[in-house]
């Protein structure tokens, strides 16, 4: 009885979702103004109700999944961020051990924030982020 009270309730989830049905694949790449592409950090397509996101790779290539990597998002307007994009540097604080901290060290210059309109046309996004600031 629990196992089929689990699958009615989540073949209701997919029909109130539509099963992707109308989702528009997206992928795209992330580059700086000189051209190398960033190759970490995760961006993130949303909406106040939806959300799908997709990580970089070593080319700056990225593909959006919303429950799965590359099942796109339905069309629309969203705000689009670059996460994560970070690495670490060892500081100039010693530890308890005498070696140098690591800290993260962002690798654009502040959290990229943008929008776009995403319609059934749409397959790719690409965008530029700038260095961080010296």
């Amino acid at each position: 009885m629990k196992k089929m009270v689990i699958v009615l309730c989540t073949v209701i989830l997919l029909a109130a979702m539509g099963c992707g049905k109308g989702y528009v694949p997206l992928s795209g790449k992330v580059t700086f103004p000189d051209g190398k592409p960033l190759t970490k950090g995760t961006v993130t397509f949303s909406t106040d109700s939806f959300m799908a996101r997709g990580p970089l790779n070593e080319q700056g290539q990225y593909v959006l999944g919303s429950m799965d990597l590359g099942d796109g998002l339905p069309p629309g307007e969203y705000v689009v961020r670059v996460d994560g994009a970070t690495e670490t540097k060892e500081s100039k604080v010693k530890g308890p051990s005498g070696s140098p901290m690591m800290q993260p060290v962002s690798l654009i210059d502040e959290k990229f924030t943008t929008t776009c309109k995403v319609d059934s046309g749409t397959k790719t996004f690409d965008f530029e982020v700038p260095y961080p600031a010296k």
